[in-house]
């Protein structure tokens, strides 16, 4: 695998923070923030990505006008790409809108909001689009799919360097206060785009990102831990989740014989109750 240093300089260059992610993976580096680390500064760049040769780039539109629309576009029925029409009101977009394809055929299609208006991140905002406002992976990162092949994020149209502004009718689409809500026929769950009632994978999530700081760590990753065992999350992946947790939003991480430590007793406890494989 070639360093994507070279790249992370550019993406730098047009005003894009940057951060390294694992390799092959959409993941933050272990022993770092994520997007929480993300920089302009050449110096710290080059010093992220010559330590991590491997890594693919973040790019974070934290503080930045600048989102994306994530449109899922695995399924044979296209629902992603419909939802998307729908939003853009069956009008095309601007010839040079700026479309990266990612691995696994979706698109992420870049926009910038006009002044003092806030897009906010919207997970299932339409049948499998989503509002991106944290961070995306991006071009030329290599990621390992499920199957185990290598696929890459490419630039298909425009440019990162002059990303548009959210064409009129995209834009009232997410602004409006009132969005119905959707069901998503894979998982059978109920989206909303704005401040409806919670569901419980939602408020975990929050909980997860929101981290926890010195003093209730233990505690907090104990509780953390017990959900997915609990809900018969494989054991493996709960054992890899929970580190990267750790990692990424407590602080500082615990040690981890620690976390070693708290996984085996939450387990043994999960198992007594039958709750885990």
């Amino acid at each position: 695998m070639e360093s994507l240093l070279n790249e992370a300089l550019e993406y730098a260059s047009y005003g894009f923070k940057v951060f390294p992610l694992a390799p092959l993976s959409k993941i933050p580096l272990k022993n770092t923030q994520g997007f929480k680390d993300a920089t302009t500064d050449h110096e710290t760049i080059f010093k992220m990505f010559t330590e991590n040769k491997h890594a693919n780039i973040g790019i974070s539109f934290v503080d930045s006008p600048i989102f994306v629309v994530d449109v899922d576009n695995h399924q044979s029925d296209h629902q992603g790409i419909k939802s998307f029409d729908n939003l853009c009101g069956y009008e095309p977009l601007p010839k040079d809108v700026t479309v990266v394809k990612t691995v696994n055929g979706g698109y992420h299609v870049f926009f910038k909001a006009p002044a003092g208006v806030e897009i906010k991140q919207k997970i299932g905002f339409r049948p499998s689009v989503d509002i991106i406002k944290n961070f995306v992976v991006a071009p030329k990162s290599k990621i390992q799919r499920k199957d185990g092949s290598i696929g890459m994020y490419e630039l298909k149209v425009g440019s990162l360097n002059d990303i548009k502004e959210v064409p009129p009718v995209l834009l009232k689409a997410l602004t409006t206060n009132e969005q119905p809500k959707y069901k998503n026929s894979r998982q059978g769950q109920n989206y909303s785009s704005n401040d409806g009632e919670k569901k419980y994978t939602a408020i975990y999530l929050e909980k997860v990102i929101q981290g926890v700081e010195e003093g209730g760590r233990n505690d907090w990753l104990t509780n953390i831990i017990g959900t997915p065992l609990a809900q018969n999350m494989d054991v493996n992946l709960t054992y890899e989740f929970i580190h990267i947790v750790n990692q990424n939003f407590v602080r500082p991480p615990l040690h981890d014989d620690e976390v070693n430590k708290i996984f085996q007793s939450i387990l043994r406890r999960e198992q007594q109750k039958g709750g885990a494989d």
